[in-house]
């Protein structure tokens, strides 16, 4: 059969043999230490070939989920650490779209992808950054692959989420009496419309305390289909700009600015 799957106490060995390549892949659970395994192609028509492989239980990635407001750029970073740093130790280092390599240099991506290597902290052997330009759907499936020159291996997917806000604003008739005044913010399109954000409001650098009685109260409203933030205001006595962000429980956050303008009475 050209695929196999076999279970042992603590391993699932998965053979792929359809062509042109025949890959095995033993996946292996509990790993406390480091173990060298050998893989062994034993041929139909005779002889056979094998290749050690190291199981690296200390080698770990990571890889960021992100989110996007239309045309905007997304970064997601690969970090992969080990117990033994030594930045040399990688032998190939991939980033893919679905099944797809992407290969900034060659142009062959319309110039959407851009790469870049980071400073190494700590236990890190790689911090490799992905930027994806001009985001107006969906990413579902970034995945960021790492084979050393020992064979192990590790990889992490990831996602860039297109979302969609709409700011608003609305004032009482006598907000020039520093009167009520309220700033909306409405997110919409979310990959995952059940998994709610959290919301802050900002004002220059500055994030707004939301406390009963105070100058600044909010209530959010949260359906699959629209995640709403409103920021009420009192005593208002010119032009202000706030700024709502919504952290997305899957990674990334993303923001706009709200104009409320002081010198109309209504519906500003």
């Amino acid at each position: 059969a050209n695929n196999q799957q076999l279970e042992g106490d603590n391993y699932v060995i998965t053979n792929d043999f359809t062509e042109p390549e025949k890959v095995s892949v033993l996946t292996v659970a509990g790993a406390t230490a480091d173990q060298l395994y050998t893989c062994r192609y034993n041929m139909t028509g005779g002889g056979s070939v094998r290749k050690e492989v190291l199981l690296d239980h200390a080698l770990h990635i990571r890889l960021n989920n992100d989110a996007v407001l239309k045309g905007q750029t997304a970064t997601l970073t690969c970090i992969v650490t080990a117990d033994r740093v030594d930045k040399d130790r990688i032998l190939q280092k991939d980033w893919f779209e679905g099944n797809t390599l992407i290969r900034p240099s060659d142009g062959s991506d319309g110039g959407l992808y851009s790469v870049k290597e980071e400073r190494l902290r700590d236990n890190e052997i790689l911090n490799w950054e992905l930027e994806r330009k001009d985001v107006t759907e969906d990413v579902k499936n970034i995945k960021c692959f790492v084979l050393t020159k020992e064979g192990a291996s590790a990889e992490a997917n990831a996602t860039i989420d297109y979302v969609e806000i709409w700011p608003y604003t609305w004032s009482s008739p006598d907000f020039r009496k520093k009167g009520p005044s309220n700033v909306t913010c409405i997110m919409n399109h979310t990959m995952n419309p059940a998994h709610n954000p959290i919301i802050e409001w900002w004002q220059d650098d500055t994030r707004i305390p939301i406390n009963p009685g105070g100058p600044f109260t909010g209530k959010n409203n949260f359906t699959n289909e629209n995640k709403e933030a409103v920021l009420n205001v009192t005593g208002v006595t010119q032009d202000q700009i706030y700024t709502c962000r919504f952290n997305l429980s899957d990674g990334g956050s993303v923001n706009v600015s709200v104009f409320l303008k002081y010198s109309n009475a209504m519906n500003i």
